[in-house]
């Protein structure tokens, strides 16, 4: 067995997540922002809004960190961090400073903005600010990303903060800059104070911070451990129902497995494991536990007891009226109205701390609902309810719902309740005896004594004895009408909702004539009629409901047959888990059957999820089989370029190319059978295009070896040394470059640069063929310009006249009458644009000097761009 390595812990309690790399989900809510920033230039405040620990610092973040991408610029104020602040000057200086920390490239100094000046406002400077960095950054939407906005209320409200500052939020989102805000807290704009906040509620955005979902829950326990720790199947679902997916309870889950395994030197998880970490987290409940606990009103801390008490399945739910009935038959001391239940449990599933579904309740966490019943027990509730109501209010009994103040109550009474159908007979009877002591009493009285302040107060003490009992029909007609609202009688049993409702308006008409004698009769028969009228609702909303859940099922039925057949048509059939998603339709379809179509539904959404796993293993599949021909395509394509194919069996190679063009669009449209038939035809048209390339090289073998042999013939028939000309040097490169060719067997190259080759040395011999003649003609004019005695003639032949040679032949000229030049080039050598001409001259005149010489001159010429011109003559004289 291999030694336990200790496993280092990477989750996080209590702190926001600030690293991308532990943060999982919330791609909707940065979709969300996406969506409502980019579109235009308007401009919003978003406030996400969630209870505490559901991580919406961390979300701020995630931003901060470039989740929403480049086109955005997030600078986040911490107003956690403002404690002891000053003045709206300091705030803002603050606010500019986070600013400069998220801008990569300062182009200004903060110090030039002096938000305590005496000659302008804060607001003015910062507002200046703001000009000038959107001026520099104008591609950008700025985001002011403000944690915990609520304290921007108790700034203003201790004085640290003006009053001006909210609306100075509202003018600059009315700019024409691209400044948005995005807030977080508990509470929507709309449900603090409006006093504060109404001037932003037509510029705010809302967007809820709910749980994880579970496949960022299942992400977020195994992801960070995946290599290190393997757990059992049911051990995640286990921790998901503990925690719901909220994210700080999951962290402190995740952090407690990851110690336990250290301490046991274990890398495997079980359910037992499990057991024993919620135990310890049971037994050293959080500071947050506590806290949220502290945080619930009254209400709210005897009814999560209670749904403790009773629920004794994390997976299983509860009727408020089933509470209400248990809260009654355990003798637990109090009366809970249905109203009571049933709002206090709207607000705890508004706050997401129970769910619901078909107006049954449980616990959203499961951790608290162990929590609860574990050390808030519902009779150490009640003596803490009953110690705070004693120490608020002395003797008080009862305490009002935060819905309805006049007439809900929750009634600390350890005597039973009063039964219904006795009332009227006792009143009656203490009626009959009131009226009968009055006779009796009338004739005992001795004249002379007045007795009607005795009746008077006898018949006071009768009538609010009946008042008394009015009431309490009353309230337990009202009871009884929320009940049968709850179970939407008016909609599901108008009739006798209806014919209830007049005789509870009938009751109100003698309460308010003080009959409350037949008050109280009335509102009985009006608490009968709408328990009826409850009691058929609830039957004519069964049958609605089971229409419903048919419908829903039949609804979830279509949508696993659609992904059925898309896994039909991915070719799924033999790939897990298409037999498991068979196995888990037909048990659909037998709760269906059966009328179990809330299990069918569950079924058939599971059977649809293994639809399409199973779609997905097909397309995996038939990705996986085309990526055999698009290999084997790959492999002829690079022989066909190593022999050249692309220029030597073009046509063919070009419809290869074509066809691995088609095969690489569908198989980027998941289109794999096609994509691998086209392959495959790619992969054969490379293997022809190599075939008839290897042809072509070999018939091309023969031709540059000739083509080769040519051109040294052409070079041996070549007259002189040509290196000196450009075209003789590009012949020679070409050569070089054909003979290179040759060796690597590109003989279609090779003979393209051989006949480059053969061209450029042609060019080579005409040029230097013309660079002879042009030389033989400037020989030829320099004897004409001595025969002529032509001296400007003369000199034009000359790159460099001197006058030194124009007087010399000046006074030659003058002392002969005829001259006869004959000049015949005997040797000629060339170098760049140079040439050295050996000439054979005879040169006969007559005149005051006469002569008949021979000569060998050695003439220097030089390539100018008006032709060649004498350079130099050496002559023998």
């Amino acid at each position: 067995m291999s030694e336990f390595k200790p496993i280092v812990n990477p989750y996080i309690v209590g702190n926001p997540i600030t690293s991308k790399s532990m943060f999982y989900g919330r791609k909707d809510d940065f979709e969300f922002l996406k969506r409502k920033l980019e579109k235009g230039t308007k401009s919003f405040i978003i406030v996400f809004c969630g209870e505490r620990r559901s991580g919406k610092t961390s979300i701020l973040f995630q931003i901060l960190n470039g989740e929403l991408g480049e086109k955005f610029l997030p600078i986040l104020v911490d107003m956690q961090t403002m404690a002891g602040l000053k003045d709206d000057a300091e705030l803002f200086e603050k606010i500019a400073k986070e600013t400069f920390k998220s801008l990569r490239q300062n182009r200004f100094s903060i110090e030039k903005y002096n938000f305590s000046s005496h000659q302008d406002s804060p607001y003015k400077v910062f507002d200046k600010f703001l000009d000038d960095i959107y001026i520099q950054n104008s591609d950008k939407n700025f985001l002011f990303l403000i944690d915990e906005y609520e304290l921007i209320e108790s700034k203003i409200d201790e004085g640290s903060l003006s009053a001006n500052f909210i609306p100075f939020l509202a003018g600059v989102l009315e700019s024409e800059r691209k400044i948005s805000f995005i807030f977080t807290g508990s509470k929507r704009l709309d449900e603090r104070d409006n006093k504060y906040w109404y001037i932003l509620f037509g510029k705010s955005l809302y967007r809820k911070v709910s749980f994880l979902s579970e496949r960022d829950t299942m992400r977020l326990i195994t992801a960070p451990l995946q290599n290190y720790v393997t757990y059992d199947e049911d051990v995640l679902a286990a921790i998901y129902r503990l925690t719901a997916g909220q994210p700080f309870y999951t962290q402190v889950v995740c952090q407690n497995i990851v110690d336990h395994l250290n301490e046991t030197q274990t890398n495997h998880v079980d359910i037992e494991d499990l057991e024993i970490i919620v135990e310890g987290i049971l037994e050293n409940p959080l500071p947050q536990m506590i806290y949220f606990w502290n945080s619930l009103s009254n209400n709210k801390k005897l009814i999560l007891s209670l749904l403790a008490e009773i629920l004794e399945d994390p997976n299983t739910y509860v009727q408020p009226n089933k509470i209400r009935k248990t809260s009654r038959k355990r003798e637990f001391g109090i009366q809970v109205s249905i109203k009571t239940i049933g709002t206090t449990l709207e607000n705890l599933y508004h706050n997401q701390f129970v769910k619901k579904t078909d107006g049954q309740y449980c616990f959203q966490i499961d951790l608290l609902r162990r929590w609860i019943k574990r050390d808030h027990s519902i009779w150490r509730v009640l003596k803490e309810v009953g110690q705070s109501l004693r120490e608020d209010t002395g003797e008080t009994r009862e305490v009002s719902t935060e819905y309805d103040r006049e007439s809900e109550t929750i009634e600390f009474d350890k005597q039973k309740s009063w039964t219904k159908r006795p009332v009227i007979i006792s009143m009656v009877v203490v009626i009959g005896l009131m009226v009968i002591w009055f006779f009796a009493k009338k004739e005992e009285t001795p004249q002379g004594i007045s007795e009607k302040p005795i009746i008077k107060k006898e018949m006071q003490a009768a009538e609010a004895s009946a008042f008394d009992l009015a009431n309490k029909a009353r309230q337990s007609m009202s009871a009884a009408e929320q009940d049968a609202i709850q179970k939407e009688a008016p909609r599901y049993a108008k009739i006798s909702y209806e014919s209830a409702v007049q005789l509870k308006d009938q009751g109100f008409s003698k309460y308010n004539q003080r009959n409350f004698a037949r008050a109280s009769e009335l509102f009985e028969q009006a608490e009968d009629r709408f328990g009826e009228a409850g009691a058929v609702a609830e039957t004519q909303k069964s049958e609605a409901m089971v229409a419903e859940k048919q419908k829903a099922t039949s609804r979830a039925q279509q949508a696993m047959s659609r992904a059925k057949n898309e896994a039909l048509r991915a070719k799924a059939e033999g790939l897990n888990p298409y037999p498991a998603a068979l196995k888990k339709e037909k048990e659909a379809e037998e709760k269906f059957d059966s009328g179990d179509y809330l299990g069918a539904s569950v079924l058939f959404d599971q059977a649809t999820d293994l639809f399409r796993k199973a779609k997905t293993a097909g397309i995996e599949h038939a990705q996986s089989r085309a990526m055999i021909p698009r290999n084997k395509m790959g492999s002829a394509k690079s022989e066909a370029e190593k022999v050249s194919a692309n220029g030597l069996a073009k046509e063919t190679f070009g419809e290869a190319a074509q066809k691995e063009k088609e095969a690489r669009r569908l198989f980027s449209q998941e289109q794999f059978e096609e994509a691998s038939a086209a392959f495959e035809e790619a992969h054969q048209l490379y293997l022809s295009a190599a075939k008839k390339a290897k042809m072509t090289s070999e018939k091309y073998v023969t031709e540059a070896k000739t083509f080769q042999n040519n051109l040294q013939k052409i070079k041996a028939k070549l007259d002189g040394d040509f290196r000196y000309l450009e075209e003789s040097q590009k012949a020679t490169e070409a050569e070089i470059k054909g003979d290179v060719q040759l060796n690597i067997g590109n003989h279609a190259g090779a003979i393209q640069s051989y006949k480059q080759a053969a061209q450029l040395y042609e060019k080579a011999s005409e040029a230097r063929a013309r660079q002879i003649l042009q030389i033989h003609s400037v020989i030829k004019e320099y004897a004409q310009a001595l025969e002529n005695k032509n001296l400007q003639q003369l000199k034009s032949l000359y790159l460099d006249f001197t006058r030194e040679m124009q007087t010399k032949w000046s006074q030659v000229f003058k002392a002969i009458d005829k001259v006869e030049a004959e000049m015949s080039i005997q040797d000629l050598s060339f170098q760049e644009k140079k040439s050295t001409a050996s000439v054979d001259v005879r040169l006969k005149y007559s005149g005051f000097v006469t002569s008949d010489k021979s000569f060998m001159w050695e003439i220097q010429l030089v390539e100018t761009e008006a032709g060649w011109r004498i350079l130099n003559i050496n002559q023998d004289t």
